[in-house]
């Protein structure tokens, strides 16, 4: 289990004052760009974070997704772009700074959604991506 075997065992767990809060400034003109953020922040929710952080030296801990290093900053501007980052993480939807084309989901990242603590509590969840999708029936998850 990679929660347990990497110590992780309360990372995973939504806290209690859990939250998101979106502004619509810079939505209106693209739709889709604010349906791959919304499901960025509920992967949050679910117990997701950054494939890669802003300035590529930190990134999640599953096995399976990308990672975009500080190396790939060709700007030196101290950020990895989606441009910067085409073909080592950026068409995740995980990825620090959303963009069209951020569509895809780890098999990793998907077993975390589908194991979330928000989900034992009689929940269901959908997340779709793009032609990616995540989809989680509580029912199949109680063995814990």
């Amino acid at each position: 289990d990679l929660v347990r075997s990497r110590g992780l065992g309360d990372v995973y767990k939504r806290q209690e004052h859990s939250g998101v809060a979106l502004t619509m400034m810079g939505f209106r003109d693209s739709p889709i760009v604010l349906g791959q953020t919304m499901a960025h922040e509920g992967g949050h929710y679910l117990g997701l974070f950054h494939t890669s952080e802003s300035g590529g030296s930190s990134h999640d801990p599953l096995p399976d997704t990308a990672q975009c290093k500080a190396s790939n900053d060709s700007d030196f501007d101290g950020y990895v772009t989606t441009r910067e980052c085409a073909g080592k993480g950026s068409d995740n939807f995980m990825f620090w700074l959303a963009a069209e084309g951020s569509d895809q989901v780890s098999a990793e990242q998907g077993r975390v959604v589908r194991r979330a603590a928000s989900l034992r509590i009689g929940e269901s969840v959908d997340i779709a991506v793009g032609e990616g999708a995540i989809t989680a029936d509580v029912t199949a998850l109680r063995e814990g």
